[in-house]
């Protein structure tokens, strides 16, 4: 864990996301972090539905506290089911309770999209990450994912996102045994949300 992170970061409570207790936090500046994907989810779906995600919240990237926006954007890695494939999607956005395909579906277990704000001018917002993929964060490049994830254009929030801000990788495999990387490649730094490892067996 860095130690030399700035004070410009903002845990999203009351900004239109709800992360129970326990879970852990790092923070990154110019390193890189490995989450084993066998930890308990930052957010469960049965409550991520309430937020509007129809699926686990693995963990959530915080970008730097923008101040004149007041908080910090929150972007979640998306666990929508082991099933889910381009024969199988599922929708990615829930509105007022209700499911909506209409609006875009999921094609891979695992995708990446807002937590805690909205992009400007979208609603379905929603970026794939497949077993080998690497989506790189960039407040200033308009890469699909930057313009998907609110983080390129005249959204607020961005002013501290710097144009190639952190790369998130998932690994090959994907079970348990896998791994998602976020590599921090900033000037402000990165902080990870996670859940908390799952307890172990003692034996006997």
């Amino acid at each position: 864990m860095s130690e030399f992170l700035p004070e410009q970061f903002d845990l999203p409570h009351g900004h239109e996301l709800y992360i129970p207790e326990p879970y852990d936090m790092v923070g990154l500046l110019r390193q890189k972090m490995k989450v084993q994907m066998n930890r308990l989810p930052l957010i469960p779906k049965a409550i991520a539905l309430a937020q509007g995600v129809p699926g686990d919240v693995v963990l959530a990237v915080m970008l730097p506290f923008d101040q004149s926006a007041g908080f910090s954007k929150a972007v979640g890695l998306i666990n929508y089911g082991p099933h889910v494939s381009p024969d199988n999607p599922v929708p990615y956005l829930v509105l007022n309770g209700t499911l909506r395909p209409d609006l875009g579906e999921a094609t891979t277990q695992y995708g990446l999209r807002p937590l805690n704000y909205q992009p400007y001018g979208l609603i379905g917002d929603h970026v794939a990450i497949a077993s080998g993929d690497s989506v790189v964060l960039g407040g200033n490049a308009p890469t699909r994912a930057s313009i998907q994830l609110g983080l390129f254009g005249p959204d607020k929030g961005n002013e501290h996102i710097d144009e190639q801000h952190a790369t998130l990788s998932l690994s090959e495999d994907v079970s348990h045994e896998g791994v998602f990387t976020v590599e921090d490649h900033s000037t402000h730094g990165t902080r990870v949300i996670t859940g908390v490892s799952p307890p172990q067996s003692l034996a006997p």
